[in-house]
């Protein structure tokens, strides 16, 4: 069995009066696909780009808190205003109702002592004043849709909160403490226990806030107690931005960003979230909002959960401020002049994307095709995307170092390599166990790691935890060997439990040090056959610029 590493490019765009544009699309040439496709998707409003962005959250598998609250809280927002609208859409809403309340469980069940929560649930997971923050405003938008919310959660929730803001006042050596402090207002101001003396001093100071900071400490304070300071806040907003053709953004210092879990993407998203609120009508809105679609990822969120989940409260601030959904229009596409996609704005249609797709085989391989992207003139917007994606060989994948440094190597299960040189294999026997050993070399200390190395296809994971392994023969529990505390690697002790799923295996770091790790893991040999094995990843979760991949490799599986 093959596998081949996917890679893809994109382009996005938003067209807001009749026209066209024109994407030109070239194949690679460092190397020979072995196959792919050109997709190319077309949305009326933002509602059918809301809709593939709530897809792309139900794709990722992490555990954490956030998470747990970025599967929902968007979903609730999205379809509020589509009900607002006297629309509805009864898959969103009975997939919804599940998951609300399996959230609620679960977050009930990660609550810490103190009332807050860690990025995950475990014993060493402290709480943490911007996840607990993200958690409440979760709760609070639950209650507000009708949904049940256990009291004695929700208050506790706010009281660490309230703690937090008075003992961590902002200063100088803690720069990042001014932002986090403006979300935990926000989020308090949401649950009606506004703090408004501490958050009228933190106005006065907004010149140590990004653009997001300032974005919600602004709502706050007129939300709550309007005066000159918040309407000069909003108008730095306006004059700060800066314009291109793409549209309008804000630009953020990356200092201590990890701190706060913000990016660039996030810093775009909250403050077109605050200013669709504040003057929906604004220019500025549309233009913050054009920017926010050009940076779509090739799966159509925006970098991470947390990113995308408040790309979406912001684009579900924009539909309700500016009524969006009432679309008309036609629009197309077309090919190297050949009739490629047709759609017509308005209606049931406005929640579907208009999709085509096309083999690599139908491109032109040596010159740029030309697709065109045509729309009527009418209201609304019609907002597209081009993604080209294209299979490469595995074994030809080289090792990528950006800020984190992978590999991958596999021995004979037993081998004790500690005392002895141990040669790494590239093949093994049917009913033979293999230690997997991966080691990641950091240079600078990282925040939110997220490691995942895929398997042969012809073996899998054996899963220690369990009393009985997948071939059947009785093992013992894992636990910690005070005689041999590096047998499960070194600094093992930094990742939570692993996540087995059927193609790889997968663990979370909130923290790591500078320094090198090993961590490993068994499979069993099943199948006979030669597999391309697809590399081993490491990346930052909110910050994926910051990564790792390991060399393709092959393994061989001999009877």
């Amino acid at each position: 069995m093959a596998f081949s590493a996917p890679q893809a490019f994109a382009t996005a765009g938003v067209l807001d009066e009749g026209g066209e544009r024109l994407e030109l699309v070239s194949l690679p040439r460092s190397f020979e696909p072995l196959g792919g496709h050109l997709r190319l998707e077309m949305a009326s409003s933002l509602a059918g780009v809301a809709f593939e962005g709530l897809e792309v959250l139900e794709g990722y598998e992490h555990e954490s808190i956030e998470y747990t609250v970025s599967h929902f809280l968007p979903n609730l927002e999205i379809l509020r205003v589509i009900q607002e609208f006297g629309l509805d859409e009864p898959e969103l809403r009975d997939r919804l109702d599940a998951r609300v309340r399996a959230s609620m469980e679960r977050l009930g069940q990660g609550q810490n002592y103190d009332g807050g929560w860690g990025w995950y649930t475990g014993v060493n997971s402290e709480s943490n004043p911007v996840i607990s923050a993200y958690v409440l405003m979760g709760l609070v938008h639950a209650e507000q849709a009708g949904y049940q919310v256990n009291d004695y959660i929700f208050e506790n929730a706010v009281q660490y909160l309230l703690n937090y803001l008075v003992n961590n006042l902002p200063d100088a050596e803690h720069p990042w403490l001014y932002d986090q402090a403006a979300l935990i207002h926000f989020v308090l101001s949401q649950a009606d226990f506004p703090v408004l003396d501490l958050a009228s001093d933190l106005l006065d100071q907004r010149d140590q806030l990004s653009p997001w900071g300032q974005a919600l400490i602004g709502l706050v304070m007129a939300q709550n107690a309007p005066d000159a300071r918040a309407d000069a806040l909003f108008s730095n907003l306006q004059t700060s931005a800066v314009r291109s053709a793409t549209g309008a953004r804000w630009e953020l210092d990356q200092a201590g960003t990890w701190q706060t879990l913000s990016s660039e993407v996030f810093n775009q998203a909250v403050v077109v979230y605050a200013l669709a609120q504040r003057d929906p009508a604004s220019p500025l809105v549309t233009d913050g909002m054009r920017y926010l679609m050009a940076y779509r990822d090739a799966s159509g969120g925006w970098q991470s959960s947390y990113a995308t989940s408040w790309a979406l409260l912001a684009i579900a601030e924009v539909m309700r401020g500016t009524a969006e959904l009432g679309g008309e229009f036609a629009f197309s596409a077309s090919l190297n002049e050949n009739p490629f996609a047709t759609g017509q704005a308005g209606g049931a249609e406005q929640f579907t994307e208009v999709v085509a797709e096309t083999s690599l085989e139908s491109l032109l391989p040596d010159l740029p095709n030309a697709l065109t992207i045509q729309r009527e003139a009418g209201t609304g917007r019609l907002y597209y995307r081009a993604i080209l994606d294209v299979v490469q060989p595995v074994e030809s994948v080289e090792a990528l170092n950006r800020g984190l440094g992978i590999t991958r190597a596999y021995y004979p299960a037993g081998l004790d390599c500690a005392s002895q040189d141990c040669r790494a294999v590239d093949s093994a026997k049917v009913g033979d166990l293999v230690t997997v050993r991966l080691t990641l070399n950091i240079p600078n200390a990282v925040h939110y790691l997220r490691l995942e190395d895929y398997i042969p296809a012809g073996t899998e994971v054996l899963d220690l935890s369990l009393k009985t392994s997948q071939i059947g023969e009785a093992q013992q529990e894992v636990s910690y060997d005070p005689l041999d505390p590096l047998a499960r690697g070194w600094g093992w002790w930094y990742f939570g439990t692993n996540q087995v799923y059927d193609d790889h295996i997968a663990w979370l770091a909130e923290y790591l040090p500078a320094g090198t790790y090993e961590l490993t893991y068994t499979l069993v040999v099943l199948q006979p056959g030669t597999y391309q094995v697809i590399p081993a990843q490491a990346r930052q979760m909110y910050f994926p610029e910051v990564q790792g991949i390991s060399q393709g490799s092959l393994f061989e599986v001999v009877p």
